[in-house]
Formats: structure tokens, C-alpha cells, sequence
């Protein structure tokens, strides 16, 4: 076996770090012809835990933040409470307010520095002199991040949210709106028999955050408005086209987590991203931008410390969460229920409950039937064959558990081929010492990449190959690996002629974890596309 060292030439290796969406980028947009935005004054922010304008202490954006109960009222601003059900602080500086969501979604912001406690309420005063608008009877109100990124909304019809009563969700948090006969701004929903006689609905929860007229209920303990402890989340009924389909929380080859579309049309996975704890840290394992599942497609991703900075115990939970951290769907198990051997999964697909199934099925349609699993032969390393490959192809494009894959292929490139290597961890891999070889069977280290060479978390590295780096060129219908300085093989993948066209790739879709397929444009150091 020959074995050739080659230095690659600092020019010829272009490493793209995964931008995140909208980073950076021009939208167009001239913001001399936006209409102006008011800011709300901190005169506007009431309640427990809430900061206008100020504040100290760790601060993390995106933690889950709710829409809680909305409060008309007769000669007073309305109110509208929020809550934060992460155990976090939020920096809500910037964030977006307004009764039109569809016709103007960004009316008023809040100023810098506005930030609500983990687990606490945030009352809003909403009047014409604070925010531009008030609160009708048939109405809608509307929560969005600064770049305009939806939170939470509500709409409620005439006799929703009669003046003395309230529109709130109950439980707090999780539960659907409803009418709630006894106002609680700054404290925990109540759904009421009839509304205090005489009382006047919030009447002091428009004091100022900080201000010695707060509610005296402003200190909230109860258990509705505490996140669940431990793994427990609340269960939800997923809306959109994208599931939680399927779940192996103790499998001989790893951990992984199925996602299902169950919808009509493609569904995008920006902004999407996987957890074992949505509270705490609903943003864990984001999935791949730029990317999106066909109608009935499925998508398999491994889930270890390593590639996703998370495990599944067999008493566990895990949620797809989207970009304001609210929960699209969840899969939570007791133990047993996840056995080794067999899978947690809905039945039947994309609508069922979640069931106990009689053996996994990763790709493919849940069932109760426990089967004898394929021969060997015919699985990938990891028990996944990723695509329609036949059983001698699959192990070829099987998606390895490294996070380390081999990404994008250019063989028709001028003046060089080009290779893309996909790094899903959220730590750089460095690949100095790797080989490189377009026999990987019979010949799997033809060249060696130079030492201190590494790959970005979440990021790209493009290598160029031809003769005069690597040894080598990529033909038509070729092979290429990636070996470890141990001799492991770390991926590979193998096209006919055709599938890698001129001006085109041979990639995986989505980056990572998909299959390889024809692309008609290639996008080496950036997202694969169709």
C-alpha cells in the first residue's frame, strides 16, 4: 500500500464557519422607507420579576416567554401579562409588540434593557400614549424578537375578553386561551366563577417594574407558573407539518431521534432545534439551515454527547423546539417504554400516539410488528440505511455517529475537485493526520492532511484534490473516504456517472445527516441545496 504525505498549500483549503441565518447579510431592505417604531417607555412594565430599562445578572435571549393573559378594561390602559417559563432570565430589549400580526407585526419595542426573571410575570400596559394601540373587543396581540421573528400570539371574537374579566391561558404557560372571570395580572391564572364585585381589574398592575405599588401577589410560587421539574415537560398538540415520529432512547448502535413531515408541502428546518430539556435549554442541537423535509419524508438524527450535547436516558423526554423556543412537539417516556430493542413512536405516523413499537423503523413507517431486524448486510453501521440505496451501496452514504461526515463532492470542478467535510458537533474536529483516498477500500490512505488542520463546530471545510495535493482526481463514477489517523474509516461515499453534473454536486440533504443526491448547483463552504 502506498502511502503518500502531502502539505497542502494554504491556498488551495478554504474553511467557511456555519454562518447563523441572517447574520451579516443585507436584506434589502432600505430602512429609510420603514415606517418610524415607537419604543415604549419603561413607565409601561409592571409585575413580578420584570426589568424596564436596566437590570444586572446573567441574561440569556430566547428562553421561552408566553403570551399569559390579556386584560381589557374601561378608563385605564389595558394590560397584557408575560411569562417566562425558562429558569433563566430573558432579555426582552428590542422585542416586538402589536394588535396586527399579519398587517403590521412590529408596532412597538421594548427598550433595552427590558428583561424578565426566570419563572416570573411581566405585565404590559397597552394604551394609544404607550404603545400606539389598545385592546378591542375582537382583537389580537402579538409577541416578536427584534428581527421580527414570531413568539406568541392570541386573537380573541367578541365576549372572549369582556371588560371585568380576562383572556388567559390556564394552566399558566401551557394551557389554551380562555375567558377567565377573575383578572390576575402579576399572578397566577385563575379561572373564576363570576368577577369580584366591585373590584377593578388590574388596577395595580400598572406600576412601574421596581415601583413600591406592585401587586401584592407579585412573587409567584405557584406550581403552574414553575417549570417542570426534572425531565417532565407538558405535552402539546403539534399544529404545524412537522413531529416528533419516533424515538430509540437504548439502542445497541446509539441513540437517535426521527422527525416526520406529515404535511403537504416541503417544511423548512430553520430555526429549529432538538432538546431533552426545553426549559433550560431549548436551543441544545439546532438542525441544519437552509434545509428543508419533502412531504412524507422522514429524518433520522443521531443523538450522543458528542453530536448533539445530549443523551436519552430511559426516563426521558425530547422536543422539537423552534426559533422563539416555544415547543412544536414532544416525545416523553416513562421507563419501559423505551426498551432496548424496541422503540417509542407514534402509530400511526406523523398523527397516532406515542406507543411502545414492536421493533424500530428509522426511516420508514412506524409499526407494532416486532420483526426480526434486516440481516446485517443490508444496515448501516448504526442500524440506518439513509436513502434508497441497495444493500451493498448503503453502508456507503450511512450518515457515521461522529458528526464528522464527508458532505459534498465537486467532480467535475476546473481547475480541481473539491470535497466538503460537515462538522455537526459543537466543538471543533480537528482533522490533521486524516487521510483522503478515492479507493478507500483498497487504498485508504492516499494523502494526509496537513497537522493542526480542524474543522469548525457547526462549519465547513472545503478541500481542493487533484494530483497535486492529494495524489489524486475525482472522476465520473468515483469513490471518496475519510480515514482516521487510527486507520477507521470516518465516511464515504461512492456516485455513478451522472450523479455528480457539471456545475453541480454529489451532496447530502440535509447537511449532516441526510442522504446523498444529484445537485444541480454547487455550494461548497455553504448549506446544500436541491
Amino acid at each position: 500500500m502506498s502511502r503518500t504525505h502531502v502539505v497542502l498549500r494554504v491556498a488551495i483549503l478554504t474553511l467557511f464557519a456555519a454562518a447563523p441565518a441572517g447574520c451579516g447579510q443585507d436584506d434589502g431592505v432600505d430602512e429609510s422607507l420603514q415606517p418610524p417604531q415607537p419604543t415604549l417607555d419603561a413607565s409601561v412594565l409592571g409585575g413580578t420579576g420584570g426589568t424596564a430599562g436596566g437590570g444586572s445578572g446573567s441574561v440569556i435571549p430566547g428562553a421561552v416567554v408566553r403570551i399569559n393573559e390579556v386584560i381589557r378594561q374601561d378608563g385605564a390602559p389595558d394590560l397584557v401579562e408575560l411569562l417566562n417559563r425558562s429558569p433563566a432570565a430573558v432579555d426582552l430589549g428590542g422585542w416586538q409588540v402589536t394588535d396586527d400580526p399579519s398587517g403590521a407585526p412590529g408596532k412597538a419595542a421594548l427598550p433595552a434593557g427590558t428583561r424578565i426573571e426566570g419563572g416570573a410575570l411581566l405585565v404590559l400596559t397597552i394604551d394609544d400614549a404607550t404603545v400606539g394601540f389598545g385592546l378591542g373587543g375582537a382583537e389580537a396581540f402579538a409577541l416578536s424578537r427584534p428581527d421580527g421573528t414570531p413568539v406568541d400570539s392570541t386573537a380573541w371574537t367578541d365576549g372572549q375578553a369582556p371588560v371585568g374579566a380576562s383572556w388567559g391561558r390556564l394552566p399558566d404557560g401551557e394551557g389554551p386561551f380562555q375567558t377567565l372571570f377573575r383578572p390576575t395580572p402579576g399572578a397566577s391564572n385563575d379561572a373564576g366563577s363570576t368577577p369580584d364585585a366591585g373590584s377593578s381589574p388590574g388596577a395595580d398592575a400598572g406600576a412601574t417594574a421596581g415601583d413600591a405599588g406592585a401587586p401584592p401577589d407579585a412573587n409567584v410560587t405557584d406550581a403552574a407558573t414553575t417549570p417542570p421539574a426534572g425531565d417532565a415537560v407538558a405535552p402539546v398538540t403539534p399544529a404545524g407539518p412537522l413531529v416528533v415520529n419516533e424515538v430509540v432512547a437504548d439502542g445497541p448502535d446509539g441513540d437517535w431521534v426521527e422527525l416526520f413531515n406529515r404535511g403537504d408541502a416541503p417544511a423548512p428546518l430553520d430555526g429549529l432545534h432538538l432538546t431533552d430539556d426545553p426549559d433550560a435549554e431549548p436551543f441544545a442541537y439546532p438542525l441544519p439551515e437552509g434545509t428543508t423535509l419533502d412531504p412524507g419524508a422522514y429524518l433520522v438524527v443521531p443523538v450522543s454527547g458528542a453530536a448533539t450535547g445530549f443523551g436519552l436516558g430511559s426516563d426521558e423526554a425530547v422536543a422539537l423546539v423552534d426559533a422563539s423556543g416555544a415547543v412544536v412537539d414532544v416525545a416523553d417516556w416513562d421507563e419501559g417504554a423505551a426498551p432496548a430493542g424496541s422503540s417509542f413512536g407514534r402509530l400511526p405516523d406523523g398523527s397516532g400516539p406515542f406507543v411502545t413499537l414492536g421493533r424500530p423503523t428509522p426511516g420508514t413507517p412506524n409499526t407494532d410488528a416486532v420483526d426480526p431486524p434486516p440481516p446485517p448486510a443490508e444496515m448501516c453501521g448504526d442500524g440506518r440505511c439513509a436513502g434508497p440505496e441497495t444493500a451493498t451501496d448503503c453502508p456507503l452514504d450511512c450518515a457515521p455517529e461522529t458528526g464528522l461526515v464527508v458532505n459534498e463532492v465537486v467532480a467535475a470542478g476546473q481547475p480541481v475537485d473539491l470535497v466538503e467535510l460537515y462538522n455537526g458537533n459543537n466543538e471543533p474536529v480537528t482533522v490533521g493526520g486524516y487521510f483522503v483516498s478515492d479507493d478507500p477500500d483498497a487504498e485508504p490512505e492516499r494523502g494526509a492532511l496537513p497537522e493542526g488542520l480542524a474543522v469548525p463546530a457547526r462549519g465547513y471545510l472545503v478541500l481542493e484534490i487533484d494530483t497535486d495535493t492529494v495524489g489524486f482526481r475525482l472522476g465520473a463514477a468515483e469513490s471518496f473516504g475519510l480515514t482516521d489517523p487510527a486507520g477507521r474509516l470516518v465516511d464515504r461515499t461512492t456516485w455513478a456517472d451522472g450523479d455528480a453534473p457539471e456545475g453541480g454536486s454529489w451532496a447530502r440533504r440535509p447537511d449532516g445527516v441526510g442522504a446523498f443526491h444529484r445537485t444541480e448547483v454547487a455550494t461548497p463552504g455553504a448549506p446544500n441545496v436541491d
